[in-house]
């Protein structure tokens, strides 16, 4: 019977410790994913999209890993910090409006679609990438299914504030991708697990309230002498 008790408890351990090695590795491959984003929205051809009116940019080189960001600008009348920091709310809100909007008007209807498809296979010509247009349908396709979670869960690369003497500018750029999607779903999941999980103090209430009336009023006469 010991024998079996240490077993069990030897594979609790290992079950324990390969769990908290897969939580590591998933951690870092997350960090990895956001970096990964950042370093895709510094690039020149996606800083020229996010200039153009619309501020939205694909990024489809890697059909397995497709990004999207978006970029919004407000102004600002006092040189304060207050201010400013406003102004990059409402920035931010303008670049998550960007994001709305491409879903609503430029990969929703057929017609759209198609024009997008054509776009984004060009541009990954451009850059030396030859992808076919059943790929980037495929692609465009997952965005789309995407985008309830890209507009909930999306990430804030960049955020500047510039005054100019009379004005400031507040800017902030906006993204997601196929893999950070999963990094947020996951962030989320475990701060709904952890959430549900009740506290030590919490515990300590429950005890203390499934003690008996009587046996409480005793308790209680005892420390009055």
């Amino acid at each position: 019977m010991k024998t079996l008790n240490r077993s069990f408890g030897f594979l609790i351990v290992v079950i324990l410790f390969f769990a908290a090695a897969v939580q590591n590795t998933t951690a870092d491959e997350d960090k990895e994913a956001i970096q990964q984003l950042k370093d895709a929205g510094k690039s020149a051809s996606v800083e020229e999209e996010l200039d153009e009116p619309d501020g939205v940019s694909l990024d489809l080189t890697d059909p397995d890993n497709w990004k999207i960001f978006a970029k919004g600008s407000a102004t600002y009348d006092f040189n304060d910090r207050e201010d400013s920091k406003d102004a990059l709310q409402v920035a931010k809100l303008i670049a998550k409006k960007s994001l709305a909007d491409f879903f609503k008007e430029k990969i929703s209807s057929a017609i759209a679609f198609k024009k997008l498809v054509n776009k984004e296979k060009e541009q990954a010509s451009g850059v030396g990438k030859n992808v076919s247009k059943t790929t980037v349908a495929s692609t465009l396709t997952d965005i789309r299914n995407s985008a309830e979670a890209i507009l909930s869960g999306f990430i804030t690369l960049e955020t500047s504030t510039e005054w100019h003497g009379s004005e400031g500018t507040a800017t902030v750029t906006i993204g997601q991708s196929k893999k950070t999607a999963g990094a947020v779903k996951r962030f989320r999941r475990r701060t709904a697990e952890a959430a549900e999980e009740p506290s030590t103090s919490d515990s300590v209430k429950e005890q203390d309230s499934s003690k008996s009336p009587s046996k409480r009023i005793r308790e209680k006469s005892k420390s009055d002498f």
